[in-house]
């Protein structure tokens, strides 16, 4: 199957090789509810040559600080492993699920809340009478300028 026309597509075309249905062997269907787990221990391969990678020289820092082989690390004990597993105590009557809760009498801050609104309101509507003022005292403004143009639009107008 060819994706692209060019030449590069092309030189790959003859290297792919796909499979048949017939020759794909699928592992067997597990039921449902079983969990998968590998016990299997993957040996260590080395991804690259060490020697091939650039050497990378840090200042003020301790000689043996330097490097650790990917094999040594490997080897180093995760915290699972050095931990064990929380063994679960269930000689507890309590349900975790249904964990008691405490009631707590709850401090007026419905009331303390009112009182805060009605401020507020009380300074929203002072507010909305000065904006209507001012809206008021504007529109006046307005009106006497568009009069005055009026009068300068027909003191301008030649007669004939």
């Amino acid at each position: 199957m060819r994706i692209t026309g060019d030449e590069d597509s092309k030189k790959f075309e003859d290297d792919i090789e796909i499979p048949d249905a017939e020759d794909v062997e699928l592992a067997p269907k597990k039921p449902v509810g079983e969990v998968v787990r590998s016990d299997d221990e993957i040996p260590f391969s080395k991804g690259y040559e060490p020697e091939t990678l650039p050497k990378i020289d840090m200042p003020d820092l301790p000689e043996d600080a330097v490097s650790v082989s990917a094999q040594v690390l490997s080897e180093v004990p995760t915290l699972t492993e050095l931990m064990p597993l929380a063994e679960i105590d269930e000689s507890d009557d309590e349900d975790p699920i249904q964990a008691p809760t405490l009631s707590l009498a709850a401090p007026d801050e419905e009331l303390q809340i009112q009182a805060d609104v009605q401020v507020r309101s009380a300074e929203a509507d002072k507010r909305a009478e000065i904006r209507q003022a001012r809206m008021g005292k504007l529109s006046g403004q307005i009106s006497s300028l568009n009069d005055k143009l009026d009068r300068l639009a027909n003191s301008s107008k030649i007669k004939v």
